[in-house]
């Protein structure tokens, strides 16, 4: 059984081709798998477009070292706090670091708009705090 929208993997993916974006999707747990690269010391950052039965999720990811993990959660909070669309996280346990910016759909088919905005919203604000997050990440403050 599927744990994903087929209609919405097909419509993210023809937006996805239609873009020219290079990508490969995990049929196991409906995972759209790519990358962009960002102008800062992040460099290239993989990108994971999680497609649910009503929504999807982009999620470009990085890691931290544990020793810097507290830190850097600190961080995270105090960008988050006016944040208006999607929010940093960091999974403590692995010490992955994400832009997560959800897409409702409910039934509804999105719009190229709206593909196109959720996944670059994720790039620009990984663009945007990049190099304060590696700043973090590695200790400097």
């Amino acid at each position: 059984m599927k744990n994903y929208s087929e209609q919405l993997y097909q419509r993210i993916a023809e937006f996805l081709d239609e873009d020219g974006w290079k990508y490969r999707f995990r049929e196991d747990n409906g995972t759209i798998c790519s990358g962009f690269q960002l102008e800062n010391a992040l460099g290239a950052v993989p990108l994971f477009v999680d497609v649910r039965s009503d929504k999807y999720i982009a999620v470009p990811r990085v890691k931290c070292e544990p020793e810097n993990r507290f830190e850097l959660a600190e961080f995270l909070t105090r960008i988050n706090y006016r944040m208006i669309f999607g929010d940093f996280e960091m999974d403590f346990s692995d010490g992955g670091v994400r832009f997560r910016f959800p897409v409702d759909c409910d039934g509804e088919t999105p719009s190229d708009a709206m593909i196109k905005r959720s996944i670059l919203m994720t790039a620009a604000m990984m663009n945007k705090y990049g190099n304060a997050i590696c700043a973090v990440m590695n200790g400097v403050s």
